[in-house]
């Protein structure tokens, strides 16, 4: 006999899509069959709880026929929704990673950091999950009936939005962090980190900067990001006429662990005599990668070059000699707050998609100041 706890699970399941109108007053309920292989339980269990909203007016059950979905049967599972909602003890959200990645980058600890302690006070279990690629859709069709009332998706790449969609054609609560998903009805929030890299762009030409260079782990317009941090520089530079005078305004390098190794990594960016007289790096790793450089301990900063980092974490990274690196700072406990408005929203029954950019703040340091007079040195 089916556990009362997962009858439940599935019943909060129906009164999602009801509530978000998938299906609509006078339309059918899937089968028993269909909502059966999509949440991966029996459909003795699946029927238990179409009788259950039955009882609640939601459905009107047909021997032999799917359920037919009642007059005002969206507005009486919000309210249901609701009420669940405050009578809940706890609930239990998944947080999906992508299957191979190991979190190591500073955003993502200080987030998830920053999650668990907010979970705790707001009665949220959060549990890490690895999404495999293959067996995505397998995974959360399965989400339901192990207990997750949503999830936090955390900047998951194009590949995944097949499950992203399947969880929003099934009303199942899902916000994803620092993606945009154009092209799906879900719920995002992300740091507006194209207006801050234009902010410091700025910056460093009043400085008197006309050299300058981007060292970035990813591409300008990444897929579902949004207009992105590389796409505020280039476009800052482009606006001041310095992407001709720039000898190499953006250097993308994917963070793998043979770029790191190899010596010549970043010879052909500072080993010239037109070397940039400014540099910012998108990625904490790669600016500890430069600093620690021997090769670099014959320039000073700022006197000779002006760095910045778009650390995403506290504490700031730091270097023995060098000043504090002006970094930017997203307000990370401000967008974890949002994340978890929205997901007891969509817990009450309101499942419109929320899209939040967030601003985010620029600390200026003594690692930038004005260019060197003459030819930069090179090392």
């Amino acid at each position: 006999m089916a556990r009362p706890e997962i009858i439940g699970r599935i019943l909060e399941h129906l009164l999602r899509g009801l509530a978000a109108e998938t299906w609509p007053s006078g339309s059918r309920l899937p089968s028993t069959r269909q909502l059966a292989q999509q949440l991966c339980v029996s459909q003795d269990t699946v029927l238990l709880a179409v009788q259950r909203a039955a009882a609640d007016g939601l459905v009107e059950v047909r021997p032999r026929s799917p359920a037919m979905v009642r007059p005002e049967a969206a507005s009486r599972a919000r309210e249901l929704l609701a009420e669940r909602q405050r009578c809940a003890t706890v609930s239990r959200v998944a947080v999906l990673f992508e299957e191979g990645e190991k979190l190591a980058d500073p955003f993502f600890t200080t987030f998830l950091g920053e999650a668990h302690r907010l979970a705790a006070e707001r009665d949220i279990e959060l549990r890490m999950v690895e999404w495999p690629l293959r067996g995505q859709i397998e995974l959360v069709q399965a989400l339901p009936a192990q207990g997750y009332r949503g999830a936090i998706g955390l900047s998951l790449t194009p590949s995944y939005w097949v499950g992203v969609a399947w969880m929003q054609e099934h009303s199942f609560p899902i916000i994803v962090i620092n993606r945009s998903l154009p092209s799906l009805a879900i719920s995002t929030v992300r740091g507006n980190a194209y207006e801050v890299v234009q902010r410091l762009a700025r910056h460093l030409i009043r400085l008197g900067h006309r050299n300058l260079c981007l060292v970035s782990h990813f591409v300008p317009g990444a897929v579902g990001a949004g207009l992105n941090e590389v796409d505020g520089w280039l476009q800052a530079l482009d606006e001041a006429g310095l992407m001709c005078t720039s000898s190499l305004p953006l250097c993308v390098l994917p963070r793998i662990r043979a770029l790191r190794e190899n010596p010549h990594t970043f010879a052909n960016l500072f080993c010239r005599p037109d070397r940039p007289t400014a540099v910012v790096f998108t990625s904490p790793l790669w600016a500890e990668e430069l600093l620690s450089d021997p090769r670099f301990g014959a320039l000073k900063v700022p006197g000779d070059i002006s760095v910045a980092v778009l650390n995403m974490s506290d504490p700031p990274l730091t270097v023995p000699g060098l000043p504090p690196l002006t970094r930017m700072c997203p307000a990370i406990p401000r967008q974890v707050e949002c994340v978890f408005q929205v997901l007891l929203e969509m817990f009450a029954g309101d499942l419109t998609p929320r899209r939040l950019l967030l601003p985010i703040g620029l600390t200026l340091t003594e690692s930038i100041g004005p260019p060197p007079v003459g030819l930069p040195q090179s090392i």
